[in-house]
């Protein structure tokens, strides 16, 4: 792949920055199968196998954060999320 193809997502996050909940619309026809969240240097700090269409950060403090979708298909993507 070059630098000049654009790569589209599989799915969207909203709203973002959000101060409560994540709401995931996956416009593929592959199904998620994992969410893990991670912080801004790498660490998973949870991870959620169910109710893939909202998620809570609650109990995160505010700040950056990576939210790394896992495909039935084996393939994953991350999108940055910020907690305001």
């Amino acid at each position: 792949m070059t630098t000049s193809e654009f790569v589209r997502k599989q799915s969207s996050i909203y709203p973002n920055p959000t101060q409560h909940s994540v709401f995931i619309k996956n416009n593929s026809e592959n199904l998620i199968v994992k969410i893990g969240i991670q912080g801004i240097t790498g660490n998973l700090l949870f991870t959620e196998d169910q109710d893939f269409e909202q998620l809570s950060l609650d109990k995160l403090s505010s700040g950056i954060y990576f939210m790394k979708l896992y495909y039935n298909n084996g393939n994953n993507e991350t999108h940055k999320i910020i907690k305001k």
